[in-house]
């Protein structure tokens, strides 16, 4: 038990406590806005979270202030340092020499991205226009070595550990954007797509020939091998599956098609299916809801995971939208524009909606690279992006937090030079992750 004095009791505090204590850590505690209440607690391991130096030796982590107020979200964030000794809302000298309850409660409630003034022409906040990005830090899970180091000056204070680490765990996620190539897809889609291929003396004109004579010679009904290899290593897998009608950034077949309904009734029996809200319903909520209802129709059960599609997230309202449709976990929470880690963790964390000034129940679990970052916007090799990919697994695994891989079905069937080994890359990259750490 852990019992820790603040002069405030707010649910940005609270929300940090819940997430860093309750959560992460799997100890429980007690927030004491009485201070001869806190000093009585006998049963405690005790910290001051204030501005004020007591003489005695309680640690005590500095008080900016940040996480009192309820409203607004204009705050000029405070950095001092630079590297491995950066410092958000820095102090004086307590713990750390910051508030590290602001400074996590600035990266995991997103705070930066609600302002609407850097989004990219999808809509986004990019990696460029992030404080982690500008001060060099994105490719560090910063609130995670903060959690650690506050650990490790707490233990050695107390001379005793409350706390549980979390575990790592290796997770694989497929977006299925387009849930075939070229079958099931009509005479005037299939029609179409042959005069653009000839037009273009596209390489893929033989395939797709075959498959129109053979719809499984379709090289995008990989499903089987893709849940072979999840298999293989004892791994779970999510399908975020589109499950809508045909515009230019949404795809895949119509969801009314039998084909598709069949494909996604049995790959459900070897998957979890979740769901992929199309680039066309963003911000829409009639439309989210009629995707999601026809996901769930389909699939004969709710469905309660998602990941958007084109990774288009903006704070508050995608998150709000979501959980107005009764989505419990979310897997967009990383950058299509670069690698790293978005929200400064390696671990999964509720979404705290600032403007509403609440803790939600919906549960983001981070990613920190796209198999289609490096194969389609840097144009590497899955030779050249491999040691990159298993770095960032090595840190994740160091620091106990959730790896979700994410690949695309297109990526499974090599079918153009970006993609080719990207599935023998999956499978080394697994390897690496379940090496025992030596």
């Amino acid at each position: 038990m852990i019992a820790v004095f603040s002069p405030y009791d707010t649910a940005r505090l609270r929300y940090v406590l819940n997430v860093l204590f309750s959560r992460w850590l799997s100890v429980d505690y007690t927030l004491y806005s009485d201070h001869q209440a806190f000093l009585s607690d006998s049963n405690a391991c005790k910290l001051r979270y204030t501005a004020k130096a007591y003489d005695d030796d309680i640690p005590r982590i500095h008080n900016h202030g940040f996480l009192e107020h309820s409203e607004g979200r204009k705050c000029k964030v405070q950095i001092k340092g630079e590297g491995s000794d950066l410092r958000i809302f820095p102090g004086d000298d307590t713990c750390l020499g910051f508030d590290v309850f602001a400074g996590m409660f600035f990266c995991l409630s997103r705070y930066e991205e609600y302002d609407s003034s850097k989004l990219d022409h999808h809509g986004r906040f990019p990696a460029k226009g992030s404080l982690a990005y500008r001060l060099d830090f994105l490719d560090r899970p910063i609130v995670d070595e903060w959690r650690e180091a506050l650990i490790g000056i707490l233990t050695a204070h107390w001379k005793q550990s409350p706390f549980s680490q979390p575990k790592f765990l290796c997770r694989v996620t497929v977006d299925v954007d387009n849930a075939s190539a070229y079958a099931y897809k009509g005479a005037v889609r299939s029609l179409l797509g042959v005069g653009r291929s000839l037009f273009r003396m596209d390489t893929t004109l033989l395939s797709r020939i075959k498959t129109l004579f053979n719809s499984a010679n379709d090289p995008f009904l990989t499903y089987q091998a893709q849940c072979a290899i999840a298999k293989s290593f004892d791994v779970p897998i999510i399908h975020f599956v589109l499950c809508a009608g045909l515009s230019p950034h949404d795809r895949s077949l119509n969801p009314s098609n039998p084909h598709f309904k069949g494909m996604l009734s049995k790959l459900n029996k070897q998957s979890q299916v979740a769901w992929h809200p199309s680039y066309s319903a963003f911000g829409n909520p009639a439309m989210l809801d009629k995707e999601l209802q026809q996901l769930n129709q389909i699939l004969g059960s709710p469905v309660t995971q998602s990941r958007q599609h084109y990774i288009r997230l903006q704070f508050p309202e995608t998150y709000r939208h979501l959980i107005s449709l009764g989505i419990k976990d979310d897997y967009s929470m990383g950058y299509p524009d670069h690698d790293g880690f978005r929200a400064g963790t390696t671990l999964s964390f509720p979404f705290f909606d600032i403007d509403d000034n609440r803790e939600s129940d919906l549960i983001i679990h981070p990613f920190y690279f796209l198999d289609t970052y490096y194969s389609e916007v840097r144009q590497l090799s899955a030779e050249a992006a491999l040691p990159k990919m298993k770095a960032i697994a090595d840190t994740v695994k160091q620091h106990g937090g959730e790896l979700n891989l994410v690949w695309h079905n297109r990526t499974f069937s090599e079918l153009r030079k970006q993609w080719k080994g990207w599935t023998k890359a999956l499978v080394l990259l697994l390897t690496h992750a379940q090496k025992e750490t030596v």
